[in-house]
């Protein structure tokens, strides 16, 4: 019998509205049609509730990281964001157990995917950022009225989380590809916050081809590896 092989892990972070989702569906896609079997994992899936950002993280990097380096499915119960659990003291509660298959690319994508607590499991870790205001935009238009009333809620436990990570309540470094979803065009990262990263490679936008192709050359060259 064959080993099973350990998955390409890709940590995919930014606060909430930079634009994550949107890009790994579009990475998801370019990297399915050049033959790779991709997996997307959503921490949204784990998060306990509107003030559950550690604890989502924590499950995260202590457990579902570890397992899916395995290269075999994993099991965790996703959190039903529309169920109402009032001894839990929170709205939504846990739902049944749901297995996620194995890949040869395991995207994991959400605030904190690349928390130091789970950067160790990772072989690349993506940043994305845009602007407050745009960010705020975005989800409100995605989410509506579910999310206005918890959007500074979130935003503190955002804080916390990279502050914890960065010092500084910015994005941790060692980032090995930035995005920023709100500029036009790339621009080169002139300080690369690991040495491995090329300092004329474009740092791209994620509305471009190009932020894509980038992460693609990326991962691919990983795999290769």
């Amino acid at each position: 019998m064959s080993a099973v092989r350990r998955p390409l892990l890709v940590g995919v972070d930014g606060r909430s509205g930079a634009g994550k989702t949107q890009l790994v569906a579009r990475l998801r896609h370019r990297l399915q049609e050049r033959g790779h079997v991709v997996v997307v994992f959503s921490l949204d899936e784990i998060y306990p509730g509107w003030d559950g950002l550690a604890a989502g993280v924590k499950q995260y990097a202590h457990s579902i990281l570890p397992q899916l380096t395995s290269g075999r499915p994993v099991q965790y119960r996703r959190w039903d964001w529309y169920a109402r659990d009032p001894g839990a003291g929170v709205g939504g509660a846990l739902g049944p157990a749901v297995t996620l298959p194995s890949g040869d690319i395991v995207l994991c994508e959400g605030v904190g995917a690349t928390a130091a607590e789970a950067r160790r499991w990772l072989d690349l870790a993506v940043w994305v950022e845009a602007p407050e205001r745009l960010r705020q935009r975005r989800a409100l238009k995605r989410d509506g009225d579910t999310y206005r009333g918890h959007w500074q809620q979130w935003a503190d436990q955002e804080e916390q989380l990279f502050h914890d990570s960065a010092g500084n309540g910015q994005r941790a470094p060692g980032h090995d590809v930035v995005v920023d979803t709100a500029e036009p065009c790339a621009t080169p990262d002139s300080k690369p916050d690991r040495p491995e990263t090329d300092p004329g490679e474009p740092q791209p936008n994620e509305g471009s081809d190009e932020a894509v192709a980038v992460l693609v050359r990326r991962i691919e060259a990983l795999l290769q590896g």
